[in-house]
């Protein structure tokens, strides 16, 4: 197991290699400076939400992006739980699960916690990363902002919402 490093207050820590400031929020890792914007800013471009947006308005988006690391069989959101973070797997893979029946397999370029970020509700799914996984988060507060500033990405909601439920759908019926 890797070793676990803690930031202290008013204090930069440093990963294993002593290369990147990095803190800790539960078991997840923050990391600081991984990843230039523009890199942010082409994996946003393959999110189905995200691609008719602007580049202008995914630099927006960028900026509010979270890089987070998790290790391997750690549950990223549990199911009933509240809704922080949109999750975009950026390396990795990750199940999903509802009621402990096994729902889908995710990898990069996947995204969840969406529906639950949008209703305010409660998570619908466990996803636990089976590997490591490393995704870009995007906080509550700031996706509704961007929702409710940002027509094209408004607009995309209902379809992105109804694809996801018919994938659901299909999924539970094999």
């Amino acid at each position: 197991m890797p070793t676990q490093l803690r930031q202290l207050p008013g204090m930069p820590s440093l990963d294993p290699t002593g290369v990147r400031p990095i803190r800790m929020i539960g078991d997840a890792t923050i990391l600081g400076g991984d990843m230039a914007p523009s890199e942010h800013v082409d994996i946003l471009r393959t999110v189905p939400l995200f691609a008719h947006v602007p580049t202008r308005t995914l630099r927006k988006v960028a900026q509010m992006t979270t890089d987070v690391t998790h290790e391997a069989g750690h549950d990223v959101v549990k199911q009933g739980a509240g809704a922080h973070f949109l999750h975009i797997i950026v390396t990795g893979n990750a199940t999903v699960s509802a009621d402990d029946s096994h729902i889908a397999d995710l990898g990069p370029g996947d995204y969840f916690g969406e529906i639950a970020l949008l209703d305010g509700g409660k998570r619908t799914a466990t996803v636990t990363a089976t590997t490591d996984l490393r995704v870009l988060g995007i906080n509550a507060t700031s996706f509704r902002r961007l929702v409710q500033a940002d027509v094209q990405v408004a607009e995309s909601l209902p379809d992105i919402i109804t694809d996801r439920l018919r994938e659901l759908d299909e999924r539970l019926r094999h």
